[in-house]
């Protein structure tokens, strides 16, 4: 970006014109090829974007964590017979550690 906020780069002829979605190149298509041959460059820029990978592993082990704390009471009362009581202290406890 130059200091006026402003891309250096032509976004129509980079992008194509945003006359509608199966437009590229200034070409109008019905076929898929286009966007199927864009794919490899997009999946690796967005793998080599540093946030993008981080967010995308946040989310992944929240997610995770939200299934694994959801049962882990009924897991604890299950496999060590403990009551839902005790289950739950200690469950808490070690989320909360």
């Amino acid at each position: 970006m130059n200091g006026e906020g402003k891309s250096t780069v032509d976004e129509e002829q980079y992008f194509g014109p945003s006359t509608g979605p199966w437009t590229f190149y200034g070409h109008q298509t019905t076929s898929i090829l286009p966007v199927a041959s864009d794919l490899p460059v997009a999946v690796t820029r967005l793998v080599r974007n540093p946030v993008y990978v981080c967010v995308v592993v946040a989310l992944s082990v929240d997610i995770f964590n939200m299934g694994y704390f959801t049962f882990l009471p009924k897991y604890l009362q299950t496999y060590f017979e403990l009551t839902p009581a005790q289950a739950s202290i200690t469950s808490g406890g070690w989320i909360n550690w």
